[in-house]
């Protein structure tokens, strides 16, 4: 998992996959890359600030760029180092769109 200790200096990655996965006794959201094998677990807070920039519909964040910095946080009356993200500045180029075929088209050659 990517953890505040992981990010020295701002990361950006671009999502490949979303699922949910249990962890413990909560339901969370977790992102995999396509840049790294670290996996990112979304609090409540980086659910929140991903869903209001990019919308409810988790499968349109495939393909989007984030960047993760770390901030501080208070956390049981401590002030404690998290992971925060935002949306990338720069955003990969669309993943191209899969026309359907039917079968009543006619062939391409």
């Amino acid at each position: 998992y990517l953890r505040a200790e992981d990010v020295v200096t701002p990361l950006t990655h671009t999502i490949a996959d979303i699922n949910e996965v249990m962890l413990g006794d909560d339901e969370r959201i977790v992102i995999e890359f396509s840049d790294t094998d670290k996996v990112l677990p979304l609090n409540k807070t980086n659910a929140l600030t991903l869903s209001e920039e990019l919308g409810d519909d988790t499968d349109a964040w495939i393909g989007k760029a984030i960047t993760m910095y770390r901030a501080k946080v208070m956390f049981n009356g401590k002030n404690v180092p998290a992971l925060r993200v935002r949306i990338a500045a720069e955003q990969p180029p669309p993943r191209p769109q899969h026309r359907k075929v039917k079968a009543t088209d006619e062939p391409a050659f």
